[in-house]
Parts: C-alpha cells; sequence; structure tokens
C-alpha cells in the first residue's frame, strides 16, 4: 500500500511540474544574497553566546527563519530578538514622510497584516528567538546587553536614525549592523537618506553592498 501512494504522489508531482506550472522555483526572501551572505558569515564568527542578535521589521520572518537556521548550522546559542510593532508602519512616522519628505502615506501602508501572537507561534519551535512589540525608534536596547549583529529592516526614515543613534552604545566591538531597503529615489529612501546622514555625522565606517543594502561596521 506504501508503495502505491508513493508511485500516486510521484505521479502528481511529475504531473504538476510538467504540464501545470507547479514547483517553479522563487526567491523567497526580502533581503538581498549579498547581504543574506554577510549575516551568516558574522553569525559563523560568534564567540560570546551571551551577545545579542537582534532585528527589527519583521513582516512574516522570512529573514529571521534565515538567521535561525544559520545559527543551528554553526552551533550558536546566541538570543534573537525580533522586534516589530507587529501593526505596520506607526501613524507619526508616515506623517514625516509625508509632510517632511513629501511621499504618499496612503502608498506606504504595508504590514499591517501582521499580528504579534501568530508571528509568535509560528516561532514556538525556535526557542532563541524573543518576539518583542514595540517601537525600534524608542526601544531601549540597554535591556539587551551587548549586541553584537543588528539587522535593522524598516524602511522609513525616522525610525532607521533614532534606532542608529540609540544603538550604537550598545553595540560591542566587531559588531555590524545590517540594513535592508536602502535605496536613493524610491518609495523607501528615508532609510537610504538615514544611512547616509548616519555615516557623515558620525564617521563611523560604512559601506553600500548589492543595490539595496548597507552595513555600519562597529570598529
Amino acid at each position: 500500500m506504501a508503495n502505491v501512494v508513493h508511485t500516486a504522489k510521484e505521479f502528481a508531482k511529475k504531473v504538476g511540474f510538467r504540464h501545470l506550472g507547479l514547483g517553479k522555483p522563487n526567491y523567497p526572501y526580502g533581503i538581498e544574497p549579498a547581504l543574506l551572505s554577510r549575516i551568516a558569515q558574522h553569525i559563523e564568527r560568534l564567540e560570546d553566546p551571551s551577545q545579542a542578535i537582534v532585528e527589527a521589521g519583521l513582516a512574516r520572518g522570512m529573514t529571521t527563519r534565515f538567521m535561525v537556521q544559520a545559527m543551528r548550522g554553526a552551533d550558536k546559542t546566541n538570543k534573537l530578538y525580533a522586534i516589530d510593532t507587529f501593526q505596520g508602519f506607526l501613524d507619526e512616522h508616515l506623517d514625516f514622510e509625508e509632510g517632511e519628505r513629501g511621499k504618499k502615506a496612503s502608498e506606504m501602508s504595508y504590514f499591517e497584516y501582521n499580528d504579534f501572537d501568530v508571528w509568535s507561534q509560528n516561532f514556538a519551535d525556535c526557542p532563541e528567538v524573543v518576539p518583542t512589540k514595540g517601537d525600534i525608534g524608542t526601544f531601549d536596547f540597554a535591556t539587551l546587553g551587548k549586541i553584537a549583529i543588528f539587522v535593522l529592516d524598516v524602511d522609513l526614515y525616522v525610525p532607521t536614525k533614532a534606532a542608529l543613534g540609540h544603538v550604537m552604545p550598545h553595540m560591542v566591538k566587531g559588531g555590524a549592523i545590517y540594513l535592508d531597503d536602502i535605496r536613493d529615489n524610491g518609495i523607501w529612501d528615508g532609510a537610504f537618506q538615514a544611512f547616509v546622514e548616519f555615516g557623515k555625522e558620525t564617521g563611523v565606517r560604512h559601506e553600500m553592498i548589492g543595490k539595496e543594502s548597507g552595513i555600519i561596521y562597529v570598529d
């Protein structure tokens, strides 16, 4: 019987793949491969399990899951603090984009589908992940101890600029901040502006990689 079921499944997969367009490969991550590879390499280099990994701006959690797999593959036991509003962009941040940066808030209504309880349940099998609800622009990073890796993907100017300023005193030497969606002249160029300004104002070593990713190094 088991062999019959196996044969039927294989036949169904053959029909689906060859004739119905099912099984087409896709890239499931919202972050460029260039940035994901740097993050994975950094995770492998971690030596102190007490140092935190922080991710802000989660969406469904695809990047979170990628980092969990990287941690497990490298036998790392660090905590991964996953921070998000879990309700989309905050009104005051959208008001700034519209009033001060000339954007249309109505075109930036993303991620409102998210929900803290559902997201947390989706990671119930990942004890290394600590879901945390809050505004990363006002978050108290001192509560997390020393931070080795900070993945920042919140798109807008205000939370990006505020988070960069607040987190730096809590980053360890040799740590890094990885930013996604920083591109000029686009809907999310608020994060790009914050990245460029922060680099100029602080003199920290930073670089663009890929087409829309950036790294700030903590030397």
